[in-house]
């Protein structure tokens, strides 16, 4: 899409809005002793729909602007009771003059809301999960909420829905440009005592990028009500295998404009992992087992500032982290022929010390346009983090089953990444009477450099060894724009379309070879969105939309990662994004039942290749562009309140796929299979203060990809206990029960055959206490609840 043509659809939008939009209604609200009224609530309604609202400032006096020229309702309002109502058939700007009412003026002490959201619920093009009314409402961090979602799976390691590839987070509509670790360290900041609700998109709108081909996870955080200074301070114990720690704490201070959070969040932990690596060829096998200790220890924090005008908010976020890891790791290797007979053995013990900084400062602007809801929202992102790596690598070598020694060989890897992202974006949401637009432009730039150093010790001093060793210099730049429009045709009918641009251009430059590498690739991503609501019983939706899974700067930076001194994986600089086409058809009855079948093809896919050759004894894994494939699958649930203290929510997924390998020689050229999943989330309710729960997810011989994997379970039993008077809460849980939780996979190649299994020290016993402390008296008597995302959740 070319400049001229998005400012002439910009104009052309601002235009309509100019024109047409442009009359007032002012007035005043007084007492019964004609006394100005501050912060009462007016109201315009337009075919019983609010429209806008406003409070009164201290003179009494408000104004409505451009407005349309139409018949409306005009409501005085205190709390829920109307103090005053008139019709307007507006066609000229007016002056309501002085309103005289019955008001009484009312201290609001608490507010209790009796009637609560539920757990799960589905609303337009998105899964929900209302934190606030789960287990998790105190004492655990984002990263556990989110394992707990429904389609989540909670056994992977890193963020994953289940049977598709990676997820992208946003909180607050704002996306994270993070991955792996640096996700879940940052998502250790997010206390679930500030987290309001959890929303799963598996077909995001034009709005939101065009990245992650398995869709979008927004998290939304409370709105403070409270006035003044209140908090908690939390402390975990969690036994693994070895015991861990984590205290946290947040602190959040307010005023009527005002509002500062601090979330802080520690970690001491040691977990261990155990694995049993088989690589088949045709003559011999290489066995290889396992053990690693990571030793961790960190911080992080987490501030957010937010300043309040009369038609504009102000703000800012920080993160930081500071982490220090060191792995230890025992591997011995043997070599079977096939006589089951040890030909060789190695023993590979290695020690890596990876200490890392990160911090991010994401300023933001948003502001009201007008009275009918238009809004503006600017924000900039500047993220940059600093990674040091060293590892210490030995193989010893012997003949027979450790008989008798051969030699010894040693080496030294050293590695420094800095990356920085800096990302600016406008949005602009333009409801008009009969439809809604939405709008906007956005920015990124990428840049990593990578310094790697590889030393060979054998000889007892440090020998440089250029053809391992290397620097890297990476910058991405990414152009985006969208324009999307929603109707609501009926009270049975919407509409959601948009279309996205985006173009990405990239430059890797390898100093140590000399070697340039350049890509330049853009495209249009549409998507649209159709519901069709018959009753309040019926519910049904079709959409599609088309995504782009880029390269992350793990996958594109040749650093080495080593499991021993034969075994590691680098990244690949020539490695391009893969695409995705997506289609799903969704029914829900009563709010309870939902039935979802979906489509979608992927082209271009990348995932990591290992090469092997049965006479040398390196293995290697790289991530490459090689395959392409359909999916089509099935997912059903059921959320069940059996009792009011009892609830249950039920779900199954199945799926088939057909994976084509492009590079036949390196892979399989097809694998076809299926997989499947069921999970049940079950709490009880004791009393208004004890809950307890019981979890079970359980996925059935599966085939995805290339990649064919045995059964594994999880289970999770737990309990929250809140003493509301002492203001303390207690949790316990305790994660896979049966230890059941290891990934058995199997990968076929055409001179071998990959075997792994893992256990990754799941198994855990976690105990949380928090104490609350501060003030409760609310902001405003007359403050609104934001109930902004019901309107656009629930067509």
């Amino acid at each position: 899409m070319k400049t001229s043509t998005w400012i002439i659809s910009f104009l052309f939008v601002w235009g309509i809005n100019a024109f047409s939009q442009n009359l007032t209604v002012s007035g005043k609200i007084a007492d019964q002793k004609n006394m100005p009224i501050d912060a009462a609530e007016v109201l315009l309604l337009l075919d019983n729909q609010v429209i806008t609202s406003e409070l009164t400032d201290v003179t009494g006096d408000f104004v409505f602007k451009n407005l349309v020229p139409d018949a409306y309702s005009f409501l005085v309002k205190q709390l829920r009771d109307t103090l005053y109502s008139q019709n307007i058939n507006l066609t000229q700007s007016l002056d309501l003059g002085t309103i005289t009412v019955k008001y009484t003026s009312r201290q609001l002490e608490e507010v209790i809301i009796t009637e609560q959201k539920k757990l799960i619920e589905r609303k337009g093009d998105r899964l929900i999960f209302n934190v606030e009314n789960s287990m998790f409402t105190t004492g655990t961090s984002a990263i556990e909420i989110l394992k707990n979602v429904p389609k989540i799976d909670p056994s992977s390691e890193t963020l994953k829905i289940i049977g598709k590839s990676n997820v992208l987070v946003m909180v607050n509509d704002r996306l994270l440009n993070l991955e792996g670790r640096d996700l879940e360290n940052y998502l250790k900041t997010l206390r679930s005592e500030n987290i309001a609700k959890i929303e799963l998109m598996t077909n995001p709108p034009a709005k939101f990028d065009a990245a992650g081909n398995s869709g979008l996870i927004n998290i939304v955080l409370k709105k403070n009500t409270n006035i003044g200074l209140d908090g908690s301070v939390t402390g975990t114990y969690v036994q693994r295998t070895k015991a861990g720690y984590m205290p946290s704490g947040n602190l959040t201070y307010s005023t009527d404009k005002l509002s500062v959070g601090l979330n802080l969040f520690a970690d001491k932990e040691i977990r261990t992992a155990d694995s049993d690596i088989d690589v088949i060829f045709s003559d011999l096998t290489r066995k290889s087992k396992v053990y690693r200790e990571d030793n961790s220890k960190g911080f992080s924090s987490n501030l957010n500032v937010d300043y309040t005008f009369k038609k504009s908010n102000i703000g800012m976020i920080i993160n930081t982290d500071w982490w220090n890891i060191e792995q230890l790791t025992a591997s011995k290797v043997r070599f079977v022929n096939n006589s089951n007979q040890i030909d060789s053995t190695q023993n590979l013990p290695s020690n890596d010390r990876n200490k890392y900084n990160y911090f991010s400062i994401s300023p933001y602007y948003d502001l009201k346009l007008d009275t009918l809801g238009k809004k503006m929202k600017l924000n900039y992102n500047y993220l940059e983090r600093d990674y040091n790596y060293s590892g210490d690598f030995t193989s010893q070598n012997y003949s027979g089953n450790f008989d008798r020694f051969i030699a010894q060989t040693s080496a030294v890897n050293r590695s420094k990444s800095n990356y920085k992202v800096n990302t600016l974006n406008i949005d602009f949401e333009l409801p008009f009477k009969r439809y809604k637009i939405e709008t906007g432009v956005k920015y990124s730039y990428f840049n990593n450099n990578s310094d790697i150093k590889f030393y060979d010790t054998s000889g007892g001093n440090p020998d440089l060894d250029e053809n391992q060793s290397n620097q890297f210099i990476y910058h991405e730049n990414i152009y985006a724009a969208y324009f999307s429009i929603e109707k609501q045709w009926n009270d049975q009918f919407f509409t959601k379309a948009g279309l996205r641009y985006e173009t990405t251009k990239t430059k890797g430059n390898s100093v140590t070879t000399d070697t340039l590498f350049m890509n330049n690739f853009y495209d249009f991503f549409p998507s649209i969105f159709i519901s069709y609501n018959p009753n309040e019983n019926n519910s049904f939706s079709l959409g599609y939309n088309k995504r782009i899974d880029r390269p992350v700067f793990y996958d594109v930076n040749p650093f080495r990662t080593y499991i021993d001194f034969y075994n590691y994986s680098e990244g690949n600089p020539q490695l391009d994004p893969s695409k995705t086409h997506y289609i799903e058809f969704s029914y829900i009855l009563k709010s309870n039942f939902s039935l979802t079948v979906y489509f979608s093809l992927l082209k271009n896919g990348s995932d990591y290749i290992t090469m092997a050759q049965m006479n040398n004894p390196i293995i290697i894994s790289t991530p490459k562009n090689f395959f392409e494939q359909k999916t089509f699958g099935l997912d059903i649930s059921y959320n069940w309140n059996i009792t009011k203290k009892l609830s249950s929510y039920n779900s199954y997924s199945c799926y088939y796929n057909n994976s084509k390998s492009t590079i036949p020689e390196l892979t399989t050229a097809y694998n076809k299979g299926y997989g499947s999943f069921i999970s049940s989330r079950n709490s009880y309710k004791i009393g208004e203060n004890y809950r307890i729960y019981l979890n079970y997810y359980y996925e059935f011989p599966s085939t995805n990809g290339f990649w064919k994997t045995q059964h594994l379970s999880y289970s999770t039993l737990g309990g929250m206990f809140i003493f509301p008077k002492q203001k303390f809460n207690i949790s316990l849980s305790f994660s896979d029960i049966l230890k059941t939780s290891g990934t058995k996979g199997t990968q076929e190649y055409p001179n071998f055959v990959w075997k792994s299994n893992i256990y990754n020290d799941n198994r855990n016993f976690k105990i949380s206490l928090t104490y609350k402390f501060g003030n409760s008296k609310s902001k405003s008597v007359d403050r609104q609840i934001d109930d902004s995302d019901k309107s656009r959740l629930s067509k």
